[in-house]
């Protein structure tokens, strides 16, 4: 039943990385480098918006990783407790935020 679960998160991800509104929003994302007038600026945002989704879907590995412990036979005291679920959960959490706050690039404060 989780193996079934776990397949489809992992088709729903894979989905929603190959559909247009994806495609539609990372090129739109990649224009607004091509209007940073600065060359050290676009280098930054680039590094650190791919920093982001790199943090992001390190995150989300960690959280799966723990959440299927059982599955994946990791007989571990911790990674079967309940603070561990917590934790995993938390930490995908964290990992969707990053991999949000990446897409959105907003680094700078407005005025």
């Amino acid at each position: 039943m989780l193996k079934k679960k776990l397949a489809y998160c992992i088709f729903f991800i894979l989905f929603y990385l190959a559909s247009p509104v994806f495609k539609k929003y990372v090129i739109m994302s990649l224009e607004e480098f091509e209007n940073t007038p600065d060359p050290k600026t676009k280098r930054y945002l680039m590094m650190r918006s791919i920093s982001d989704y790199g943090m992001g879907v390190l995150y989300i590995g960690i959280g799966c990783l723990i959440f299927f412990a059982k599955q994946l036979n990791f007989n571990n005291d911790f990674a079967l407790s309940i603070p561990a679920k917590l934790f995993a959960a938390l930490a995908t959490i964290y990992g969707l935020f990053r991999i949000y706050r990446g897409y959105k690039k907003q680094y700078f404060k407005r005025s």
